[in-house]
């Protein structure tokens, strides 16, 4: 309890900064400087908020026992939801600095990180869920404050972007390289979101209608279960691209050994019980994906531990 709000808290507050940062490079007509310090405190965001969701896991476990790290709770997908949004906010400034492309991508997922936050703040604060919730505080006083907090950031961030200058940026090409991949890791990390969001919100939304409630754990790992085989897939294929495009061919030959250790090692578990197509093809992905990773390792560290070659005195001179 004395670690895990404060720590969460600290990642919201950095979440601002990104959005901050975003509506200023729009207002002076400068759409890439902004990206450097804002990749920082993205960064600095991912990383706290990341910390603070563990913490919240273990103590909800450990603590409090409520029968495992993750519920599927509204409050704790309240927090989910602004660091799913920094992830693919992370893999967009890295295309945006590499390529110039995702220029309009950035900015959007930036103030989008803060109006979650905003939102995660009203969700638990508001008492809109006291009814769905474990740890939601009950309604108070302070619902029209939020409410009219969040609109109001809404209609800046949505002001901002509207008197944005139109102009011709670069576009990510189709070409089997790590542009196409980072860019497809950070629309899946954009869905999952969503469908958080859209579960979190549902006791909201079927109010609307006169028949109030809130999906269960089932709903979020079948929605989710998908995205995340592919998020795992990406991962794996990550290590083997460069940004040049690789002839497909090639990159096959690159991944093979590994599908091929992931494939038998998944067999293994399906002979061991293992059960459901979904379930393991998340095994074989995130097998996969540490096979890849270690074979590029062993790769790259060789290379990357010896000492750079001696110049001759030709080049010296030179």
């Amino acid at each position: 309890m004395a670690t895990h709000p404060p720590v969460v808290f600290l990642g919201y507050a950095a979440l601002t900064i990104p959005a901050v940062l975003a509506m200023v490079g729009i207002w002076k007509r400068d759409e890439t400087r902004w990206i450097i310090p804002g990749l920082r405190f993205a960064l600095f965001g991912f990383i706290t908020l990341g910390v603070g969701i563990a913490l919240g896991a273990f103590w909800a476990y450990k603590v409090l026992g409520w029968g495992g790290f993750w519920g599927w709770d509204p409050v704790e997908n309240a927090s989910l939801i602004p660091w799913l949004m920094v992830t693919a906010l992370l893999h967009g400034f890295i295309v945006q600095q590499m390529t110039g492309a995702l220029r309009l991508t950035n900015p959007l997922l930036a103030m989008g990180c803060y109006l979650t936050v905003i939102y995660a703040t009203f969700l638990t604060r508001s008492g809109v869920l006291a009814d769905f919730s474990v740890h939601s505080f009950p309604k108070g006083t302070v619902y029209s404050w939020l409410l009219s907090g969040m609109t109001a950031v809404t209609a800046v961030s949505v002001w901002t972007i509207l008197r944005r200058k139109r102009e011709r940026t670069p576009t990510i090409s189709s070409a089997f390289a790590w542009p196409l991949v980072l860019t497809g890791t950070l629309v899946l990390f954009v869905i999952s979101a969503f469908l958080v969001l859209l579960g979190t919100s549902w006791p909201i939304l079927s109010g609307w209608f006169g028949n109030t409630g809130t999906p269960n754990a089932g709903f979020y790992n079948q929605v989710n279960l998908p995205i995340y085989v592919l998020l795992v897939l990406l991962l794996g294929i990550g290590p083997f691209l460069t940004w040049a495009p690789v002839p497909i061919r090639r990159s096959l030959q690159r991944l093979a050994p590994s599908a091929a250790v992931a494939a038998v090692i998944t067999i293994v578990a399906y002979a061991l019980g293992g059960r459901g197509i979904g379930q393991l093809l998340l095994f074989f992905g995130g097998t996969f994906t540490v096979v890849s990773n270690l074979i590029r390792f062993a790769h790259v560290a060789p290379t990357a531990s010896s000492p750079p070659a001696r110049r001759s005195r030709t080049s010296d001179s030179a």
